[in-house]
């Protein structure tokens, strides 16, 4: 005895069985959706639950032979036979058809290239019947393996594939018919994707603002490596290769890039060079010669001294620090001395450091001190 549903005392077949005879005894109203293709379509079949409430569900139908149909209803995502009553009742309508008969003479299945969801597997698999044209059978071929199945892993060819048939020539998709379930299917995949990115993303360390000073007007903060690890982010990785080229650094290797603009005084009254962003702040995945890294910012630069920290500057005015081998400061001189002071604290004392928590485990954040340009 064969059984799906390991709750069930019954077999498979049994439980078919049930189905069937739901299909002959209770009241269902059957509509094509499609009255062009009278066999092989989807039709709604209009019922009625236990408080008589009318219940509607889609029916899809692909073989008048084999449990490849699908439907809508809880019970038929539930059971993992491949039927539930309202297929049942839709084949048992369509064998009393002219169109149906003819189609049962003809193998009884679908013309058409299908693409649905297996039972009880819960997977995509592509029904090729033997009249597809080759053109169609070697497009699809791309995307599955010898049993017919998508090609593992499953969930990272679905969505490939969607797209790709999404632009597929007009007469390669006229041959494909794909289950609205495999949409389904691919939403969810999307949603457990987004699911673990977000966890993955909780995961990330916070922002460090440690160096940050407390005279900042905004903090720009971002994870270049992290970022273009999402397929979505691929149009910013021009930006961040832009911004990282200059240190002569891969952008992988870079954990953070926090940029913290002041409007001090000694910047207004700079007369060389000014960073782009402000004070930079660069923290590495590994350490690495992050001397080499700022020779190239700041070259010729010159060992100073400041609260009890060794930093070099040159005759341009521009600076830069180095608390450890991941870590890279720099700024204009005067102000990058007020980020060695602040390296005492870990940014805890900045005024919008609550608000900050709110976002510091973020791909990329940004806060603006308002009061600064009042």
């Amino acid at each position: 005895m064969t059984t799906t549903n390991q709750s069930w005392l019954t077999s498979d077949e049994q439980e078919r069985g049930v189905r069937r005879n739901r299909a002959l005894t209770e009241a269902m109203k059957v509509t094509n959706k499609s009255p062009g293709e009278p066999v092989f379509s989807v039709f709604i079949v209009a019922t009625a639950d236990e408080a008589d409430i009318p219940q509607m569900y889609d029916v899809e139908i692909r073989s008048l032979i084999d449990d490849v149909n699908t439907c809508a209803c809880p019970d038929f995502d539930k059971n993992g036979l491949g039927t539930c009553k309202h297929v049942e009742k839709v084949l048992l309508d369509l064998r009393r058809t002219k169109a149906g008969r003819a189609a049962l003479k003809n193998g009884g299945v679908s013309p058409c290239l299908e693409v649905c969801v297996q039972q009880p597997e819960r997977q995509p698999i592509v029904v090729i019947p033997d009249s597809t044209a080759e053109a169609a059978r070697s497009w699809i071929t791309r995307f599955i393996d010898a049993r017919h199945q998508l090609r593992s892993p499953w969930e990272a060819t679905l969505p490939v594939f969607l797209r790709e048939f999404r632009n597929a020539e007009p007469d390669i998709a006229a041959q494909i018919r794909v289950s609205s379930a495999i949409y389904h299917l691919a939403s969810a995949v999307e949603r457990r994707r987004r699911l673990q990115q977000s966890r993955n993303d909780e995961a990330l360390k916070p922002f460090d603002l440690t160096y940050v000073p407390n005279n900042a007007v905004a903090v720009i903060a971002a994870r270049p490596s992290a970022i273009l690890a999402r397929p979505e982010m691929k149009p910013l990785e021009k930006t961040f290769i832009k911004l990282t080229s200059q240190f002569g650094l891969p952008i992988e290797q870079v954990e953070q890039i926090i940029a913290a603009p002041t409007m001090s005084e000694s910047r207004r009254q700079h007369r060389g060079p000014l960073p782009a962003f402000g004070g930079t702040i660069i923290r590495l995945h590994k350490p690495h010669d992050v001397g080499k890294l700022a020779q190239k910012t700041v070259p010729n630069a010159q060992e100073a001294q400041h609260a009890g920290q060794v930093y070099f500057k040159n005759d341009a005015g521009l600076a830069y620090f180095m608390p450890n081998k991941q870590t890279l400061v720099f700024d204009i001189e005067a102000d990058l001395k007020r980020m060695i002071e602040a390296g005492k604290a870990d940014g805890s004392n900045l005024s919008w450091a609550k608000a900050w928590k709110h976002v510091q485990h973020s791909h990329i954040a940004i806060a603006v001190d308002h009061e600064s340009f009042r």
